[in-house]
């Protein structure tokens, strides 16, 4: 994220501000260690508060194997090349291919933005919408709205109209960037249950969202213990 335009300066400074917050607390943070059961249930807690965040949703569809894609998680941070002509497809209609999108065009590549929505950026509030669909335009980068996509064979990308159904074959490309929603890690949770009186969820790991809701859902969550 640090390196996503538009949300530079946002997570730059949040992880600073927390930061400074801990320094000035007297909460004990263990970094570089990797909670297990074991550890945990020998401490003797009173409460488990889980927030393992969330991962990409990978569907199962043909081709989604292929070396050529890049998922939401690794563009800003991937040492795989990214080639010339890049398909995005964007299905949750968040900010990540949105600004993925504008990366990559700054950078120099050619981009078709895709989207399973009636327009690009349905769910993104529309001050940062409008924001972005600015440097697209500007950027030349060219969209589809209302199509899926349906398989990867070779140097094929099959698409799909939503409304008509009709499939189309994109054959102009080097790299895919799939943007496909998010799921939570939820495996550390159900491991921890039943080793404290209190084993909670929180923030993306009860359910992915914004910035701003998960931070006031690790707030309630705590407060409620």
């Amino acid at each position: 994220m640090r390196k996503a335009p538009i949300r530079h300066e946002l997570a730059e400074s949040m992880p600073d501000n927390y930061s400074r917050k801990l320094m000035r607390s007297n909460i004990n943070v263990q970094l570089g260690k990797t909670a297990t059961v074991q550890e945990i249930s020998e401490s003797k807690p009173d409460a488990i508060i889980c927030a393992t965040g969330s991962r990409p949703y990978t569907p199962a569809f043909e081709g989604i194997d292929d070396p050529r894609i890049i998922m939401s998680d690794d563009l800003f941070s991937s040492t795989n090349k990214v080639g010339e002509n890049v398909l995005v497809f964007e299905f949750d209609c968040d900010w990540p291919s949105m600004v993925a999108a504008i990366y990559l065009a700054e950078k120099g590549h050619q981009l078709t933005l895709i989207s399973s929505r009636l327009h690009i950026g349905e769910t993104v509030h529309q001050y940062l919408r409008n924001e972005c669909l600015k440097k697209l335009y500007n950027l030349n980068v060219h969209s589809f709205p209302h199509y899926d996509i349906g398989t990867i064979k070779e140097n094929h990308v099959v698409i799909r109209n939503l409304f008509t159904q009709q499939k189309q074959e994109l054959t102009n490309w080097d790299s895919i960037f799939l943007s496909l929603g998010r799921i939570p890690n939820t495996e550390l949770f159900e491991e921890m249950k039943g080793h404290a009186r209190i084993v909670k969820q929180i923030r993306d790991c009860l359910g992915p969202r914004t910035i701003e809701e998960a931070t006031h859902d690790g707030m309630m969550g705590v407060i409620s213990l």
